[in-house]
């Protein structure tokens, strides 16, 4: 039977979007399989499925304090990139949300929003781009053609 962290490795693309707003952190690891309507990766584990971006850490740093959370460096939810990936509470990433013009209605950020058109005017998919980012491919079809996000 595979261990957790090959069961784990095998759902990753290492391929992902470099983050624009950080291009330094190179690109993020996408989690490719079961994941919440936020986008956030979960796997399971032995009878409860677990936020994939915290077993990421965990499997890399040891195990999340008490009112920590795994936050991410890429603002990038389906990244496990564990490079990607800092402790922090709800604050700092409201905090966060907020430097990085995150509205909190929205799940994409601004450089989210310009990673997707440059990959599709790169070549990629609108349905690949909406795997990576955890959207659907209407919501990057509205990106793409300006419908929404047209500020950007």
């Amino acid at each position: 039977m595979a261990s957790i962290a090959e069961r784990f490795w095998a759902k990753v693309n290492k391929n992902g979007p470099v983050p624009a707003h950080a291009p330094e952190l190179g690109p993020c690891w996408v989690w490719m399989a079961n994941a919440l309507p936020t986008g956030y990766g979960l796997i399971k584990i032995g009878t409860s499925s677990k936020v994939a971006s915290r077993i990421a850490w965990e499997m890399e740093n040891g195990p999340i304090p008490m009112g920590k959370k795994a936050l991410h460096k890429c603002d990038n939810p389906p990244c496990v990139r564990p490079s990607h990936l800092y402790l922090g509470t709800q604050l700092d990433n409201a905090r966060d949300r907020d430097t990085r013009g995150r509205n909190g209605l929205s799940k994409l950020t601004i450089s989210q929003v310009k990673s997707i058109r440059a990959m599709v005017r790169d070549g990629s998919s609108q349905r690949a781009s909406a795997i990576i980012f955890g959207v659907s491919e209407a919501t990057v079809s509205e990106i793409i053609s300006g419908t929404t996000w047209r500020n950007i």
